[in-house]
């Protein structure tokens, strides 16, 4: 397994595991007794943490295991690394809510579970950049991703809108003969002899057929 995709499963790996590890450890002071207790982080904002860093394992274990992430691939772990980050700072916030709101009888603090986890998400941020082609730039690949958006957009545009002939191909266009004038003709040559009721009827069948 090439080295990129071996180091962003390890990442997630131990981001995955460290869900289940203390987040918050929790003091609490009531009637004399000294309460400590633990949370682990598969919980509210932890669970898309989880989620997320499934995807990530999913993504790196993907495709040709010898070869780095593609473009697409290596954004899309860039991505679920930030989210997971966000993650980790909407539950460090709560946390501290949690022991702004305990009126000084509970104090919440952070696990090590908490650490590993937001670790781990930086890692599956940095890992990418670090371990790159010189040609590769996250600046190269969302231009890449933006043409790429740009290009679906324009052939499903192309394929559901109505199609009008240009106002070229309506100048260029032949010019339909004028059938009454071209009839009156074959009458008139009708009755001047000069093409018989036969000719006159196969002629006249031609014409309205155009």
């Amino acid at each position: 397994m090439n080295k990129q995709r071996k180091l962003i499963l390890v990442a997630a790996a131990i981001g995955i595991i460290s869900t289940f590890l203390p987040w918050i450890s929790i003091s609490a002071d009531a009637f004399g007794l000294n309460i400590n207790q633990s949370q682990n982080g598969f919980h509210g904002i932890g669970i898309l943490y989880f989620l997320l860093l499934i995807a990530v394992a999913a993504i790196a274990a993907l495709g040709e295991q010898k070869e780095k992430l593609q473009k697409n691939m290596r954004l899309a772990v860039i991505g679920a690394g930030v989210l997971a980050v966000i993650c980790m700072l909407i539950g460090y916030g709560n946390i501290i809510d949690t022991s702004s709101n305990g009126m000084g009888m509970v104090e919440a603090g952070i696990g090590y579970g908490f650490i590993l986890s937001f670790l781990s998400a930086l890692a599956i941020i940095a890992i990418p950049f670090i371990i790159k082609d010189p040609a590769e730039s996250l600046a190269s690949d969302i231009a890449n991703l933006k043409s790429t958006v740009k290009t679906m957009q324009g052939s499903v545009i192309n394929a559901t809108s109505p199609k009008y002939p240009s106002d070229e191909a309506i100048r260029t266009a032949p010019a339909v003969p004028d059938r009454m004038e071209e009839l009156e003709k074959l009458i008139d040559l009708r009755n001047a002899g000069k093409i018989t009721t036969e000719e006159y009827e196969e002629l006249k069948v031609k014409l309205l057929s155009l």
